[in-house]
């Protein structure tokens, strides 16, 4: 039974129900334009990067008992094929690469983390041009690259340094 006085100012008057409603409309609506923009998860970000900043994490090296400056330098190094393309790259004028390749990196490099966080480049400064009519394939380990320069190439990704032409 409800009471038919409604000024008596009781949880069933339909002023709090109404103010109740906007209250959690408006609350609602804050919270739905947060999670669209991304402030949760910068703010996730934020204190996630502060509690791993705080803990460090030592990773064991991948040959336990082997020569380690001697697998450091290899991975340095890298292959000759792409030391090749690098120098091509670098010592051919813009114009004239552009003219030759239909995708072109020029010292394409990205790195991930802002504020509290440590960069991480996911991706070294890299320089290849593919070629008209060419068919082409990346390979290399995981973490190498490759799905970052694929997501630089289609738009998903900013570059951190470098530039990108494309025919």
């Amino acid at each position: 039974d409800y009471p038919i006085d409604r000024n008596e100012g009781n949880e069933y008057s339909l002023g709090f129900s109404l103010v109740h409603l906007i209250f959690q409309c408006l609350l609602s609506w804050i919270i739905l334009i947060s999670i669209e923009q991304g402030w949760f998860r910068l703010i996730w970000y934020y204190f996630n990067c502060s509690a791993n900043m705080k803990r460090k994490v030592v990773a064991e090296s991948p040959v336990p008992n082997g020569d380690k400056t001697a697998l450091s330098e290899k991975f340095k190094q890298g292959d000759s094929d792409v030391a090749k393309e690098q120098r091509r790259i670098e010592e051919t004028s813009i114009t004239d690469l552009c003219e030759n390749n239909a995708v072109l990196f020029v010292k394409v490099s990205r790195s991930f983390g802002t504020g509290l966080c440590s960069q991480v480049q996911a991706l070294k400064p890299t320089s290849l041009g593919v070629g008209r009519k060419q068919c082409f394939g990346m390979l290399g380990q995981n973490g190498a690259g490759k799905t970052t320069i694929f997501n630089m190439l289609t738009g998903h990704l900013s570059l951190t340094e470098g530039d990108i032409y494309l025919e």
